[in-house]
């Protein structure tokens, strides 16, 4: 006799969505040349704040070498730093290509109901 509904029931979908995937969506390639630029600058300005955060922390442990506790917390801050700035890119970083992505899903399944 075919196949009877509850009513208020949620009908059950064949294929899920990538926002329900627990799969890694692909990074998403920049549509213009101003995303591509902006995705290559922040990781250069990143990496150059890195670079010279490196270098004044080894010419201020170099002068005060003669003091090893000094060293020690210059070496400390240094490295908390780096270690700072490098966790908030890459964690923005995956927060927002996440969303982008999740937008991108739900515009292909409103896409999809249409």
């Amino acid at each position: 006799m075919g196949t009877e509904e509850t009513p208020g029931a949620v009908p059950s979908r064949e294929d899920p969505s990538p926002v329900d995937s627990s799969e890694p969506s692909p990074p998403r390639v920049p549509e213009t040349r101003s995303e591509g630029v902006k995705l290559i600058g922040g990781l250069v300005v990143v990496c150059g704040g890195l670079v010279v955060l490196m270098v004044i922390a080894v010419v201020a442990i170099w002068v005060v070498r003669d003091n090893e506790s000094e060293v020690v917390a210059l070496a400390t801050a240094a490295f908390s730093v780096i270690g700072t700035v490098v966790g908030a890119y890459f964690g923005l970083k995956i927060g927002s290509d996440g969303t982008q992505a999740a937008v991108a899903g739900i515009v292909r399944r409103a896409g999809e109901v249409r």
